[in-house]
């Protein structure tokens, strides 16, 4: 079945029914969920045009970013014990916060993993990445 719709999508693009398509070149506009629920539709328009985001949400932010600091923290010494130690500990106080975090989600879908300090530390040692 797949090949047969692989096969009608070629010819169709080869006889260029994609061609001049409305919004072609433009990026996709993601604003619109069509799953949301149409009671919050307007209260969750005007929250993202005011620049507000879900509190969730933005705590789910401030824990990538302090997940960023404290990799960055640990890249530049790398193969210091008192880096790694110090590493591990900010790790232990981010996964009490990350199960926190996962009580308030709406949906396990946006929960977000626990973090295996040792894993963190080979892989940044390992690649000298900053990611």
């Amino acid at each position: 079945m797949a090949d047969l719709m692989d096969e009608i999508i070629r010819k169709a693009r080869e006889a260029g029914h994609f061609d001049n398509l409305p919004g072609a070149g433009k990026p996709l506009n993601l604003d619109d969920n069509p799953n949301e629920d149409p009671a919050t539709r307007l209260a969750n328009h005007i929250l993202r045009n005011g620049g507000f985001v879900w509190p969730w949400l933005e705590e789910r932010q401030e824990l990538e970013a302090d997940l960023q600091s404290a990799r960055d923290a640990l890249a530049r010494e790398p193969r210091s014990a008192r880096a790694a130690e110090t590493f591990r500990q900010a790790v232990a106080a981010l996964n009490r916060r990350i199960l926190a975090h996962n009580l308030k989600v709406p949906s396990p879908a946006f929960q977000r993993a626990v973090l295996n300090a040792d894993a963190e530390i080979n892989r940044l040692t390992r690649t000298g990445s900053r990611d």
